[in-house]
């Protein structure tokens, strides 16, 4: 005999539901529907605390009661189980919601309405020939329509889901051509939201350009974040920050007409703790920080040579009492960080590059400087001045007594340039000394004011006319001082102890002069003459702006590489001179940019030999409007421009630009609706324009002959691309 086993058949689980409130956890009469993800299964609803047998597969559940909905949709999985199971037990949390319904006429059956949360991220599809509405949780929300191979329809604006109430969904905006609706979401790392007006932006950048475009809507809910926004296509990274959140940078190619980004994070940007360390005296009250953003100033961690805080930019400051004080939300960069505190400062850099919080001491100490101040063998009633040449910080002026005695507080180290003027000598230039100054808290230095007096003359060699501005250097005490020459080429030098004084005399458009005088043990004032020659040595030529005037720090560019950029580069000084160390040959084609005047393009033979070039006027933009015809739709298109038979590239047309301090766009993008923007070229004067594809220059184009145009124009220039 032979017995043959059966196993049972397998049955569908039976389930049963309870929807409760999130908050209170009553219970709630509920619908529930499950969703197969199987397009072929039909949508189950189920009843609350009744039984329901669901066939084996995956589902998505959707619960909702009149003003609740699920906060974020639950996933559910049936397998096969024995017949004799017991029902599984789901229980369903509902928060304040509402829900979406679909007009079946919006959406070509049996097309899809895919709904995108800007609180959650949660991602909704509604297939509209087998439902038409679904529970949602209060907020705002998109809806992007999708036909049934899935092409993109359309989106809608931006709707809000109020408490039981219905959105109703009827139409879909078709997207513009070449433009695409971005939807870029994250979470708040470490932390969440709580500033209302800390607004995420991001900044979104393409070939040329940056720009933080215009009509974006913004929400943000605890720990996430969500930017909506409508960009031109072709755009290659993103950025996303906000006030107090630095975010993470994401490479994209805008090629579709909608996209969603879920990936991009924000962390709290660093903060600093600033600490003033008092190591004599007593604790002020108040005190006060200043942090700038400089844009040299890598010494290296914690160093205290300070930047030329002229050239900084003073980003914040904060008035600080107690133990310490927090600068919150700072940019995860280099900064240059000084306390002020009773009149004087300390300062040092402070690296936020890593994005950590940081803690740092400024210290305080009160150093005592003492001594006598003679002139000869007699001390004297004078005055002195105390300045760091570190930081510039001064400390305050003191005046030594009948018998030569002073004392003065510094609160740094480091190196100090102290000035000494005799009082009965108010006349004469104040005598100039070095004062090394370590941790020692008493230093002793007397002063010797010396007794040598000159004045000097800075003359022109032909026709002895004396140089306004000259520069004159010299080694005093070992540290390097200048003095300038007024309006009759006169300087007059500090006093000078007896001996060698080596004398280097700059002026612009003069030849350089190294010379050496002897300084006499005298109070009478000994006169120097200086004679400069003019610089006419073939190096040089000056550049005149159009009204007349010295082209002042202009810039020369020449010799293009085969990128189109410029190879070599020279910047003129104040008085227009441009001197070149090595001169470029004769048929060497010189650019020359001036932020006044427009390009002006010239041989550098014709420039050394006529010794002064004057720079054309400024024109303004040249704008281009481009007409595409189909074999250009796909390509990057660039501009180039033909002046004095010269063709410039798009390199050197952006580095132009960039030197005037214009906006430009000098690369087109397929289906970017935007007009080419060529800045910095010259008025009056017949130039030619070239608009071809940016990958082959030499490829196909429309050519606008060079008597064409001439700037300024009325309006833009009209150029067809076939």
């Amino acid at each position: 005999m032979v017995l043959l086993a059966f196993a049972p058949p397998a049955l569908a689980v039976n389930v049963v539901f309870r929807c409760d409130r999130a908050d209170t956890g009553s219970l709630l009469p509920c619908q529930v529907r499950l969703v197969p993800y199987d397009y072929t299964k039909a949508v189950l609803q189920a009843h609350p605390d009744q039984a329901l047998e669901i066939p084996p597969g995956h589902y998505e559940i959707r619960a909702g009661s009149p003003g609740f909905a699920l906060a974020t949709n639950v996933s559910y999985t049936s397998t096969e189980i024995p017949p004799d199971s017991p029902p599984h037990r789901v229980r369903l949390s509902l928060v304040p919601g509402g829900t979406v319904h679909v007009d079946p006429s919006a959406v070509q059956s049996p097309g899809a309405v895919q709904l995108l949360s800007f609180a959650t991220g949660k991602t909704d599809v509604l297939f509209v020939d087998r439902e038409r509405e679904i529970p949602m949780p209060l907020g705002k929300f998109i809806a992007v329509g999708l036909s049934s191979p899935g092409k993109f329809l359309g989106i809608t604006t931006v709707l809000q889901i109020q408490q039981g109430q219905k959105t109703v969904v009827t139409a879909f905006a078709k997207p513009t051509p070449g433009r695409s609706n971005v939807l870029v979401r994250g979470d708040y790392v470490g932390g969440s939201a709580s500033d209302p007006k800390d607004v995420v932006t991001a900044l979104l950048s393409s070939h040329s350009e940056k720009f933080e475009p215009a009509g974006s809507t913004n929400a943000a809910s605890g720990s996430h974040y969500s930017v909506f926004y409508d960009v031109p296509r072709g755009l290659t990274k993103i950025e996303v920050n906000s006030k107090h959140w630095r975010g993470t940078q994401l490479d994209l190619t805008l090629s579709e007409a909608f996209m969603f980004k879920d990936d991009l994070t924000l962390v709290p940007k660093p903060s600093l703790t600033v600490r003033p360390v008092i190591v004599s005296g007593d604790r002020p009250e108040k005190w006060r920080v200043q942090l700038y953003s400089c844009k040299e100033i890598e010494f290296g961690p914690g160093s205290s040579l300070w930047p030329s805080l002229e050239t900084c930019l003073s980003e914040r400051v904060i008035e600080g009492s107690g133990s310490d004080v927090v600068a919150p939300a700072l940019d995860a960069k280099w900064y240059f960080v000084v306390v002020e505190l009773r009149g004087q400062r300390v300062g040092k850099q402070v690296d936020l590059r890593s994005g950590q919080d940081r803690t740092e001491d400024f210290e305080f100490k009160r150093r005592r400087v003492f001594g006598v101040v003679r002139e000869g063998d007699q001390g004297v009633v004078a005055g002195l001045k105390f300045e760091n040449y570190d930081t510039g910080e001064r400390a305050d002026d003191v005046t030594s007594g009948p018998d030569g005695s002073y004392e003065a507080i510094l609160w740094q180290s480091g190196m100090y340039r102290v000035e000494i003027r005799a009082q009965d000598d108010s006349e004469a230039q104040a005598a100039v000394y070095q004062l090394p100054v370590g941790d020692e808290e008493s230093v002793r230095r007397d002063f010797t004011i010396p007794s040598g007096r000159v004045a000097v003359t800075v003359l022109k060699e032909s026709t002895r006319d004396p140089i306004l501005g000259a520069s004159l250097g010299f080694l005093l005490g070992g540290a390097s001082e200048e003095r300038k020459t007024d309006e009759l080429g006169k300087a007059t030098l500090p006093p000078l102890p007896p001996g060698k004084l080596r004398l280097i005399v700059q002026a612009d458009g003069y030849q350089r002069k190294d010379q050496t005088f002897d300084v006499l043990d005298s109070k009478a004032i000994q006169r120097w003459n200086v004679l400069l020659k003019p610089l006419d040595d073939g190096h040089s030529f000056t550049a005149i702006l159009p009204s007349g005037s010295p082209a002042t720090s202009a810039t020369v560019l020449w010799k293009l590489d085969a990128n189109g950029a410029f190879q070599f580069r020279q910047e003129c000084d104040s008085s227009g001179t441009c001197r070149f160390a090595e001169r470029p040959s004769e048929g060497e084609t010189l650019f020359l940019v001036h932020r006044q005047a427009g390009l002006t393009v010239i041989s550098a033979g014709t420039a050394f030999r006529d010794s002064e070039v004057r720079l054309l006027p400024r024109g303004g933009p040249l704008i281009l409007n481009v007409r595409r015809g189909e074999e250009s739709q796909g390509a990057v298109l660039s501009a180039r421009v033909v002046l004095a038979s010269v063709v410039v590239p798009p390199y050197a047309l952006e580095t132009v630009a960039n030197l005037v301090g214009e906006t430009f766009r000098l690369y087109l993008h397929p289906g970017v609706e935007q007009s080419i923007v060529i800045a910095g070229l010259p008025a009056g004067t017949s130039l030619g324009v070239i608009v071809s594809s940016a990958a082959v220059g030499s490829g196909q184009y429309r050519e606008v002959r060079p008597a064409a145009i001439q700037l300024p124009l009325q309006g833009a220039l009209e150029v067809s691309v076939p």
